[in-house]
């Protein structure tokens, strides 16, 4: 059986984030966003706690955060931060 793609919409938040780091840096993060679609539990996601279906994965320092809706296949990325901001 073929994977389902989800669609992966981005938050404004977390577009104003990507477009405050360096270009090396987005580059660095958007593959795992694009990649997302295809596997949004990639290896060495996690369940963020406060956030309803919240999970992260890593980027270098940076986190991910996205939640992820499995009956309208739907991820949604939330923020981008590094990892001292991005859980408050």
């Amino acid at each position: 059986m073929p994977r389902q793609i989800y669609n992966v919409k981005i938050e404004r938040a977390a577009i104003k984030d990507l477009k405050k780091l360096d270009k090396k840096i987005q580059k660095q993060i958007w593959p795992k966003i694009v990649n997302l679609a295809s596997n949004p539990r990639p290896h060495g996601y996690q369940p963020v706690e406060n956030i309803k279906n919240g999970f992260r994965i890593r980027s270098g320092k940076y986190r991910i955060l996205y939640t992820i809706e499995d009956n309208i296949l739907t991820v949604c990325v939330i923020r981008v931060r590094t990892r001292d901001k991005a859980y408050s």
